[in-house]
């Protein structure tokens, strides 16, 4: 059986390295409500669904359980450095596409020199 919805929102807000009150703020909903979805082990109402998934940068879809999964079965879910990284990478043209691989891949190389 697949988690909860409220376990699901848990383990994003500290995937995401939020904590309860930051969540509170960015979906405007109360600390006491959020803290009781936790207690009380009961899912947020279907109409703070869009305001949860907006405030954590995933879909209804991702939240709920409906979303694909990569082709080895595996849901990523990423804090908020890790998307700023990806969607500046996404935003460029291919050639800098090129020259960030490259760059990235010069670092890693330096880390396994030193053996980090």
């Amino acid at each position: 059986m697949g988690k909860q919805v409220y376990e699901k929102i848990f383990e994003l807000i500290k995937a995401k390295g939020m904590t309860q009150k930051d969540f509170s703020k960015a979906t405007g909903i109360p600390e006491s409500t959020v803290s009781d979805w936790k207690k009380k082990r009961y899912n947020p109402g279907v109409d703070k669904i869009p305001v949860i998934c907006k405030a954590l940068g995933i879909t209804t879809a991702e939240l709920l359980d409906y979303e694909e999964k990569d082709e080895i079965g595996c849901r990523y879910y990423l804090s908020s450095d890790e998307m700023v990284v990806i969607e500046s990478y996404r935003a460029v043209d291919d050639n800098e596409k090129k020259h960030i691989k490259t760059y990235v891949n010069y670092i890693l190389e330096m880390y396994k020199k030193k053996g980090m």
